[in-house]
């Protein structure tokens, strides 16, 4: 090809970067302004979602699917709120001392909690009942991990020990790796 062919070539490979680049930019805009119009509409209906805490919020786990919110709280409690409930919030009593940490057993309202008192406990998050006291260790629980099946919890306490308990019965301890 001749220097004028070239020349004509590469303008064009230029213009079409041009066009995809240009194009490109009046997609970003666009998407920019679909997200402003759903974040403004979002305000004006209600705005964003806030509950109300009065007290440190450790952690928080939730029903898979379903509507039932928890949070661990710094003083004890298990504060539980339902969205399908217009956020009705009610309380489960019963750790005397920080909960550090929480989750529910899948396809269930079965929460498990654990608490610097020493105790691990078992819930109905929707029903009356006080929890059950799974298992008391004599030493505070800093964290705890719900197997992804719920019915294995490991714990890790103040003294650096990783324990693991079913929590399908009565909470028996299965293994103490120190």
């Amino acid at each position: 090809p001749s220097g004028g062919q070239a020349a004509r070539a590469g303008a064009n490979n230029a213009s079409t970067t041009d066009r995809r680049m240009l194009n490109l930019l009046l997609i970003l805009v666009a998407a920019t302004a679909v997200f402003s119009l759903l974040y403004a509409i979002q305000y004006f209906v209600g705005g964003p979602l806030r509950i109300p805490v009065t007290t440190p919020i450790n952690g928080l786990a939730s029903v898979p699917g379903g509507t039932i919110l928890a949070g661990a709280r710094q003083d004890g409690q298990i504060q539980v709120w339902d969205s399908g409930q217009s956020w009705s919030a009610r309380r489960l009593t019963g750790h005397d001392g920080p909960v550090p940490g929480l989750a529910f057993i899948p396809q269930s309202y079965t929460l498990i909690s654990v608490g610097h008192d020493g105790t691990i406990r078992k819930w109905n998050a929707v029903g009356s009942t006080p929890g059950q006291v799974l298992a008391e260790t004599g030493r505070p629980l800093n964290a705890a991990s719900l197997s992804a099946d719920g019915s294995t919890l490991a714990t890790i306490g103040s003294d650096g020990h990783v324990r693991i308990w079913d929590v399908t019965g009565q909470g028996q301890m299965t293994l103490d790796i120190a």
